[in-house]
């Protein structure tokens, strides 16, 4: 089975890829962007690294 059939049937409350996965791929992906001289990219890829580090925001119940 291909990881695109298995990424479709996996339990939709689990995660596919964990956040530090995520976050490796895009530093790398930003790092690339620098090497190929797209600063604004680069910078673009590590905010969006940077929250996917963050933890979930906390619901708050009303009541």
């Amino acid at each position: 089975m291909s990881d695109y059939a298995t990424a479709k049937t996996a339990d939709h409350h689990e995660p596919i890829v964990s956040p530090l996965i995520l976050t490796d791929r895009l530093i790398s992906l930003a790092q690339d962007a620098e090497r190929a001289g797209l600063p604004v990219m680069a910078n673009r890829l590590v905010r969006l690294a940077l929250r996917a580090c963050k933890p979930p925001p906390k619901i708050r119940h009303h009541g």
